[in-house]
Formats: C-alpha cells, structure tokens, sequence
C-alpha cells in the first residue's frame, strides 16, 4: 500500500500553502529541481559536501507508478514521502519536494545569511613572508652520529633507491603519505630538507632525517633520501 504524501511521522503539517518567496538573491536557488535544491541546502547548512549516503531515495513499485520516501540521514533522520508517479526520477523529485516544503523557510534564512556574508567580505589580510627554517645539521634527529656525513651527498637515485628499500620493508606499494619530505629555505639560503618515512615499522617511523643545504629543492630532497637509506640500512632488523 502507499504512503500518504509528506512528512511520514506528520504528513499533513508540511502540506500546507507555502510562501513564494521569489527575491533576486535568491532565485538562482529556487531554478534548480527539488533534489538540488535539497541537496544544496543540506551543503549549506552543514557547511561539507553532502555524499551519497547523506540523502537516501527508496523506491517501491506499485501498479499506478512508482513511490519514493526521502531520508535525511544527514540532518535527523526524518522520511518524506512523495507522490506517486510513472518513472522513479519523478517519483524522487516529488519526494524531494515534500521534504523542501519543510525545510524551505530554513533554506530561504542560510541564503540570506549568505548573501549578506559575501557583501561584507572583509578586507584582504596583508601576506606574511614566509617563515626560513633554520640550517640543521645533517644526520638523524635525536641520533648524532648514527649516519656518516657523506650520506647526506646528492645522488640523483637517492629517492628511488628509498621508495624502493621502503616498498620491501613495508611489503606495500609506496604512497603520497608514506615518504614524506619538508623542503624549506634556510635563513642563510638555499633548502633544506627533513623527512618521515611513516611506512617503517616501529621507532623509525617516528624518526626525522635531515640532509644538506643545496641550492635546489631536487637536490635538497636527494641529500636528505641519501641520509635516510643510509640509516635504515644500517638497521640489520629492518633490512
């Protein structure tokens, strides 16, 4: 059997005459369809992008169409159910109107509020320089003398030799996060990197390796790999 249309918990309180509310800021909003519009709403009101399990469209069939209840598992939860009609995208955008009817005086108000944020957009905040790090000597952080100072020369196979010894120990292809490198300016120029490898096991990755000031970035990342591959290397555990 169908649902009565509207609110299911109370149908008959959101079928009632709404106010057309039709001013300039806002009627870009009221030309989209009804699940747009809900859709939107939801953006606005949680200030995130509203995913698929945020807003649940469930169909029945039945000999004169199809009906569908929307669930707002973003907000509380609440179901509306639409009318009947021949194709389920009708059958979904009537519910979505059930359900706009509710929340449209709330939606009307987040539109202004926006609106109104937007004009009073406050002046551009002056650019702060960006902050040098300071020159740090080359080696291991918190283990002086762990790695020879010639580890920290530039090889340019440095960095996939790393990837490659990481990917072994970790027994995983190597992502974005797994090796990571922190390369700033030094205050007497040149960079400077300091990386993680939070693929390793144990302490390791917690450790931070430092390499040599070069006078690019590129060679600055190699420097630093060169003194992380010597250190891992001399680990016998982790090899």
């Amino acid at each position: 059997m169908a649902l009565p249309v509207g609110r299911i918990e109370n149908a008959s309180s959101v079928l009632g005459p709404v106010l057309n509310q039709q001013l300039t800021q806002r009627e870009d909003f009221f030309k989209l369809g009804p699940k747009e519009q809900l859709s939107y709403f939801c953006a606005t009101k949680l200030n995130r992008t509203i995913g698929p399990q945020d807003i649940l469209y469930l169909s029945d069939q039945y000999p004169q169409g199809f009906q569908t209840v929307v669930r707002m598992c973003c907000l509380d939860g609440q179901e509306f159910a639409g009318e009947i009609r021949q194709d389920k995208v009708k059958a979904e955008e009537a519910a979505a109107t059930q359900a706009m009817l509710l929340y449209k005086a709330e939606a009307t108000l987040l539109l202004d509020t926006a609106v109104k944020k937007r004009k009073a957009v406050a002046p551009p905040t002056p650019v702060q320089p960006v902050r040098k790090m300071r020159r740090l000597d080359p080696g291991v952080i918190g283990m002086p003398g762990w790695v020879a100072q010639q580890s920290a020369n530039v090889v340019a196979s440095n960095k996939m030799e790393l990837s490659t010894h990481c990917a072994r120990i970790a027994r995983k292809i190597m992502e974005k996060t797994d090796i990571c490198f922190e390369t700033k300016e030094v205050d007497e120029g040149g960079f400077q990197a300091v990386l993680r490898l939070n693929c390793l096991p144990g302490v390791w990755s917690t450790r931070s390796f430092v390499g040599q000031v070069c006078n690019k970035k590129a060679e600055a990342e190699q420097s630093t790999a060169g003194v992380a591959l010597a250190a891992i290397k001399k680990d016998a555990f982790l090899m």
